[in-house]
């Protein structure tokens, strides 16, 4: 079992805020910037790792006093049609044979003890223990 600092972990928030750990960010190559992907079909988000002077790409910046990583996808995710109803996470994320971190929306999980979008009827979000 990995633990808990080596796991690859990856999560979505409510305003679209694609976060993943240092493990991960070791994993695509400590990028300076990410170039954000959608595969409608398929619904996966595909991050590229890239440089700030692509003409798409977003800045990855270290997030708060930990070893967390941000990438700010709200507008992707809006112009996109992706609704996010809670925080997200995407046990199954992997990084394809072409260095593209792909996040399967399809199988991604509710964190547990997130809040949810108020937007979400009740019966449609998991019983709170």
């Amino acid at each position: 079992m990995r633990t808990r600092k080596l796991r690859k972990r990856v999560t979505l928030g409510i305003k679209g805020d694609i976060r993943f750990n240092g493990a991960m960010f070791e994993a695509l190559g400590r990028p300076t910037a990410i170039e954000l992907l959608f595969d409608e079909l398929n619904k996966t988000i595909g991050l590229r790792p890239g440089s700030l002077d692509m003409p798409h790409a977003c800045p990855v910046p270290r997030f708060g006093t930990r070893n967390f990583y941000r990438v700010s996808a709200g507008r992707f995710c809006k112009h996109f049609g992706i609704r996010i109803p809670c925080l997200l996470e995407f046990e199954d994320a992997f990084i394809d044979s072409d260095g593209v971190l792909m996040l399967s929306l399809k199988k991604a999980f509710p964190v547990p003890g997130a809040k949810w979008d108020d937007d979400v009827p009740d019966h449609l979000k998991p019983p709170q223990p």
